[in-house]
């Protein structure tokens, strides 16, 4: 009896161990978003085809005054950084929708979602999808509401508006205080950040038995060397394939 029990238990883990193929995917994977960095990095950079001409630019700039005068603030425009770093931090403003709505996607979908959803609902029911609506909402507000006047005015954050529309104390403020709140109150960065990691790290670690430390810190250097090195176009476009093998897996698992 107890040799039938041992050799079920052995039966169970070489089921729920990967295989070579697992380990080729997970591989891929990995290659695949270093190479995406290594690309936009070195090879799809762009070198003055995208730049503005003087004319352009000073005409842009005066638009630009223009707007941030007509709206009550004391402050003139500036230009943060090169053509280098808008590409390099905005894609040169040039991304297309489905690639970035996919990086949204992967923004909310973590692998902490992946793994714990199916047993939240199983523990506590569907009412698990009512969070739906208020993502539809803020979808619908965040379209309608904010990316208009952050598309005439070409700002870059909500912190750099609240700079023109009262001051750069206001900027100063503002930040301090969401660091506050997402450091001290809610522990964004010392807890969920790290979460993040070590949950998907943990169940690679449940089926090949590697060192969870040593698998949290692979994915870890990944993520930092295309980052790194791609920019947001990297970010964006890893996200957007990353997204397409995550939905197939789970409809395929």
């Amino acid at each position: 009896m107890a040799s039938g029990r041992s050799t079920l238990a052995e039966s169970l883990r070489e089921l729920y161990q990967f295989s070579v193929v697992d380990y080729c995917m997970f591989g891929a994977m990995l290659i695949l978003s270093a190479a995406c960095g290594i690309y936009f990095g070195f090879f799809k950079r762009n070198k003055g085809g995208d730049t503005a001409t003087p004319e352009s630019s000073s005409s842009d700039d005066e638009s630009a005054h223009r707007t941030v005068t007509n709206a009550g603030s004391k402050r003139t425009k500036t230009t943060f950084g090169s053509s280098t770093m808008d590409e390099y931090l905005l894609g040169s403003r040039k991304l297309k929708a489905f690639p970035v709505a996919m990086s949204l996607v992967a923004g909310y979908i973590s692998g902490v979602t992946i793994l714990g959803t199916p047993a939240e609902i199983y523990n506590f029911g569907t009412q698990y999808w009512l969070i739906v609506i208020p993502i539809l909402l803020m979808g619908v507000a965040v379209c309608t509401v904010y990316l208009p006047v952050f598309c005439s005015l070409k700002l870059n954050s909500s912190y750099e508006y609240l700079e023109l529309r009262f001051n750069s104390s206001v900027r100063s403020i503002a930040s301090v205080m969401f660091v506050i709140d997402e450091v001290l109150i809610k522990d964004i960065l010392l807890l969920f950040l790290p979460m993040i990691i070590y949950v998907p790290a943990l169940a690679f670690n449940q089926v090949t038995g590697f060192n969870l430390y040593v698998i949290g810190a692979i994915v870890c250097v990944v993520c930092i060397f295309y980052t790194l090195l791609g920019g947001i176009k990297a970010v964006v476009f890893t996200d957007a394939w990353q997204v397409v093998v995550m939905f197939i897996s789970v409809v395929v698992v």
